[in-house]
């Protein structure tokens, strides 16, 4: 007995000593780097580098005593002797400086697996541009986890130009811009541009010239400025368009995995606000980093324009979604068209300050894939059309759609694709009763319409996929009062507006109701208020005796029961065979005879004309009223033609920016003359257009001013087409200044003057890849004695079973 009992107690201890040697080769955990890199990524610059990191999860309950972190070839860190973790001051050892090795002991307990961030400062940048990497290890997870590339490049040169045009110098810049004056044009080189870009002076240009990267963003507080062709990176930044007519064009917008994120900053890559604003041919990738839900474009202000921008959004943790675009306050005016926002989830747009009170706003020709929300609208009034809405991801679980609405106020949504979402197609909350969902092709969706609220939801005359009409099971509200009765029993494959305002008086020509083809909408038309109508018809024929212009695609009827009060109304008319050389002319009783509308312009590439009629008094720029006019309102027939329509840029003056001697007296002007055009308005300015100091018109195309005091100023010139304006020029500046006494002022004919092309040869950049030091882990000796200890043990318990197993 005693023997077998020895026997089971000798196995028993083997396992034990085995097994506890097992523990020792269980591979320790590694860490996972959120982001690593630089504030100042330039070469030879001295930054400081920030790792936000993360341990594994449950491999060890001790505390961490150190981080290490591994630096390539070329970088100094011979000055480092300060760091901090989560904000904390951690002593420093660079114990193995040559070989770019920094231990920096964790200056208090942190429980594995919190995001640690470890901020490093004075480390010396290399001196060769490429991309390089940082490996870390903690003292209980040694083995080194290499951080994503970022880029160490050089800094690049910025050349300036004058308002006449002429090159002022080059100078590399490391850093922000030096104070610029009005009217410079601003050409940025490739390189990496650490800091925030201040435009403080009016109708600043600043393009670059490929390459250009902004690590901070632009502050613009100023007027007609224009930012051209830049990639800016980082996160938390604001870049705030201000004033009145800035542009930014071809930009590219991304979230940086080279900085650090505080959380005191704001969570948008670019706000914009001011009036008459745009933003355009731009992208924005919110997806490079994890963990933060971000807006790409706060928008404030009015009359804010976003076209032909991509954006691409996720969700990283959960209800936080990137937004692409997000209003702000008293919104007015502002213009989402031709934009694609695409993603893993995410919400494309985003409006819950009641924009577009005075002003509707536009969501128009977009599309949304693949987001949780395509819309989220509170309060807005405006219109939604000709968008494509499809694989939202939302469950209808959630009883929230693709779009979701809340107390819509005078929306209008029509003529889009809603299809193929996983949840409702739409969702409408509160305030229903003055929201329009009309002429869309809504299809495929798992659930097509949840309606919460008491009041009517106006969703006629759509097509639900079935020419039977939508399943009733699709369709969920509380007191079943959504209206989709009567539905289309075909796709509207149309491109013209589904509905119309009509008079109270029952005259509906082209309506919904009557017809498929409804030939004009109306926007902003004292919404406000409720007063007022405008209805409308297409008519067969020219009702007058005289012909158009040009040859007529389309007549119309159009008749407002009552002015405008406080804004323009915008009326849009559609036909087949629109083009971008379309105009719109009205029938004026008291010219007898065809005139331009003064305020129009083509949608798109002949999706619809539009003009609009400005309320009673209000001027326009050149101190006249809109034509046609509010009073002549009453039964007027409009006739789109196939005509001259303003060009889509302004036409060339020739070179207006002569920095020099162009006297006081009898200065001459001259541009090239417009088709179509019977005279030309001259415009001259120095601060103020409204206040010009000569505003004259000439009936060819040039033009002799008088006398103009000394100084600079601003010129432009509208080609008219009797009282109305058909094509306008850039705008111009020039220099006014007395000549010397003993010479002749000859005239001066402007001719194209090509600006300075400047060709800088730069050596092909050299990537050098430096493989991280391998970090190998020394197994300490006491690990090795037990080894050897559990060695005997295990060959004294095997003699042990032999010579048992013998004498038994």
């Amino acid at each position: 007995m005693k023997k077998t009992i020895f026997k089971i107690f000798s196995l028993a201890l083997t396992v034990a000593l085995l097994a506890s040697l097992c523990v020792g080769f269980i591979p320790a955990g590694a860490v996972t780097i959120v982001a690593a890199g630089p504030d100042d990524p330039t070469i030879s610059a001295t930054a400081n580098y920030t790792i936000d990191m993360t341990g594994a999860l449950n491999l060890y309950n001790d505390d961490v005593d150190y981080i290490r972190v591994i630096f390539p070839l070329g970088f100094n860190i011979e000055d480092v002797d300060t760091a901090e973790i989560n904000g904390a001051p951690a002593y420093v050892d660079d114990f193995a400086e040559a070989a770019g090795i920094l231990d920096i002991d964790v200056p208090a307990d942190l429980t594995v697996g919190d995001i640690w961030e470890v901020e490093i400062f004075g480390v010396i940048n290399p001196d060769a541009a490429g991309y390089y990497t940082l490996s870390v290890a903690t003292s209980k997870e040694p083995a080194a986890v290499q951080s994503a590339p970022f880029m160490i490049s050089s800094p690049g040169i910025i050349q300036y130009y004058n308002a006449a045009g002429a090159y002022l110098g080059t100078e590399p810049a490391i850093g922000l811009l030096p104070p610029l004056q009005e009217g410079w044009t601003v050409k940025v080189g490739a390189g990496a541009y650490p800091g925030v870009f201040e435009l403080y002076n009016d109708d600043i240009t600043v393009t670059s010239t490929g390459g250009s990267m902004i690590i901070g963003g632009f502050d613009v507080d100023a007027s007609f400025c224009s930012i051209d062709g830049f990639m800016v990176m980082g996160f938390g930044f604001t870049s705030d368009i201000e004033g009145a007519y800035n542009t930014l064009d071809n930009m590219t917008w991304m979230k940086s995995d080279t900085m650090s994120i505080p959380a005191s900053m704001p969570e948008f890559f670019l706000y914009v606000g001011g009036y008459s604003n745009t933003v355009s041919n731009s992208s924005f990738d919110a997806t490079t980093i994890g963990g933060y839900a971000d807006t790409c474009i706060l928008v404030g202000g009015e009359n804010v324009t976003i076209e032909d921008c991509n954006f691409t959004l996720d969700q990283t943790i959960a209800y936080y979604p990137d937004y692409g675009i997000e209003t702000n306050t008293n919104v007015d005016g502002l213009t989402v068209t031709g934009c694609t926002f695409n993603g893993s989830s995410g919400v494309g747009y985003r409006d819950w300050n009641n924009s577009g009170f005075n002003t509707p706003v536009e969501i128009s020709n977009n599309t949304f894939t693949g987001l949780e929300h395509a819309l989220v609208i509170w309060g807005c009034k405006g219109e939604v059309f000709g968008n494509t809405i499809q694989d939202s991801t939302v469950n209808n679980e959630d009883f929230t759609g693709a779009i979701d609405l809340y107390y819509p106020f005078e929306l209008r949504i029509f003529n889009n694709q809603i299809k193929d979402n996983a949840g409702f197609a739409i969702a409408a909350f509160g305030q229903t009763h003055t929201a329009w969902i009309t002429g869309n092709n809504i299809t495929g969706n798992t659930m097509n319409v949840l309606k919460d609220g008491s009041e009517l939801l106006n969703a006629d005359h759509n097509y639900w996929g079935d020419a039977e009409g939508p399943a009733a099971a699709s369709m969920i509200g509380d007191t079943e009062d959504i209206v989709y009765e009567p539905f289309l029993t075909v796709a509207n494959t149309s491109a013209y507006a589904y509905f119309a305002w009509t008079p109270d008086d029952g005259w509906m020509p082209n309506s919904p109701v009557d017809s498929r083809d409804a030939s004009f909408a109306v926007r902003n038309y004292d919404w406000d208020y409720g007063i007022g109508s405008v209805c409308g018809q297409t008519l067969s024929g020219n009702p007058t005796d005289l012909e158009p212009p040009f040859p007529a695609i389309a007549y119309f009827d159009i008749f407002l029961s009552s002015p405008p009060d406080y804004a323009a109304t915008q009326i849009n008319l559609y036909a087949d065979g629109l083009t971008n050389a379309s105009n719109i002319y009205y029938w004026s009783g008291a010219m007898e005879g065809w005139t331009l509308c003064s305020d129009q312009g083509v949608a798109g590439s002949g999706a619809y004309v539009w003009f609009k009629v400005a309320p009673a008094g209000e001027m326009t720029v050149f101190g006249d009223e809109t034509t046609p006019a509010p009073d002549e309102m009453q039964d007027t027939y409009f006739v789109i033609v196939d005509g001259i329509a303003p060009p889509a840029e302004p036409f060339e003056l020739g070179t207006i920016g002569i920095d020099g001697v162009t006297g006081l007296s009898n200065i001459p002007f001259s541009w090239p003359a417009f088709p179509g055009a019977t005279g030309y308005k001259v415009v001259i300015w120095t601060t103020d257009p409204n206040n010009p100091a000569v505003s004259q018109m000439t009936t060819i195309p040039s033009y002799m001013v008088g006398s103009l005091p000394a100084g600079s100023y601003f010129i432009q010139v509208f080609a008219m087409q009797g009282e109305n304006v058909i094509g306008e020029s850039q705008i111009g500046t020039f220099v006014a200044q007395a000549p010397p006494s003993t010479e002749t002022v000859p005239p001066i004919t402007i001719t194209t003057q090509p600006a300075a092309t400047i060709t800088i040869t730069q050596p092909a950049e050299t990537t050098i890849t430096i493989p991280s030091p391998e970090v190998t882990e020394i197994t300490p000796a006491w690990i090795w004695a037990i080894i050897g200890i559990g060695a005997i043990l295990v060959i004294v318990v095997i003699v042990l079973i032999v010579r048992t197993r013998r004498t038994s």
